[in-house]
């Protein structure tokens, strides 16, 4: 009797007909298929220079660069801007005033063995959003928000300055 168990057991194991995971219809085929595929119009740089940035070919490009894949990617944090005082003086970093926010991600890569930092600027809130996700989506990493930023520094709830410069250097 046990071993008529222990053979029905171990032809059961060892049977041709895996069990496969599969939600039919509902399946994406993987992260990159669920990117927005917009070209987004972004500053990049320190200078804020006028770039088109990308996903592509499971890597993420700036204008006609080569690009970077997903693995190299160690780090992704993102701050808020505000660049208007008279616009931001009640502002504590909660209820944004999206119209004076400039939108700012920080990539910590490895390039060539060397880590890198780019930045992307944005204003419009709409394309921040969607480039927000689609970064999510294609490193596997989530954005680590900092704190708020504001140019004339009277914000009491605003981080200092110094802070937030060690939080870009933690990346």
């Amino acid at each position: 009797m046990n071993r008529l168990l222990l053979l029905a057991l171990t032809a059961g194991l060892l049977s041709p007909i895996a069990t496969k995971a599969d939600l039919g219809e509902a399946d994406l085929d993987g992260p990159n298929n669920m990117l927005s595929n917009k070209v987004f119009e972004a500053w990049c740089g320190k200078e804020k220079k006028d770039c088109k940035v990308y996903f592509l070919d499971g890597r993420l490009k700036v204008n006609d660069s080569k690009g970077i894949k997903s693995d190299e990617v160690t780090a992704i944090l993102k701050k808020f801007h505000c660049f208007r005082t008279r616009g931001c003086k009640d502002w504590d970093g909660t209820d944004a005033p999206t119209q004076n926010l400039h939108k700012e991600y920080f990539l910590k890569y490895k390039s060539q063995g060397k880590e890198k930092i780019a930045q992307f600027t944005f204003l419009q809130n709409h394309a921040a959003t969607q480039f927000h996700n689609d970064l999510e989506l294609w490193s596997g990493l989530s954005v680590k928000l900092v704190g708020p930023q504001n140019e004339n520094g009277s914000l009491e709830n605003v981080k200092k300055q110094a802070q937030l410069n060690s939080a870009v250097n933690l990346l």
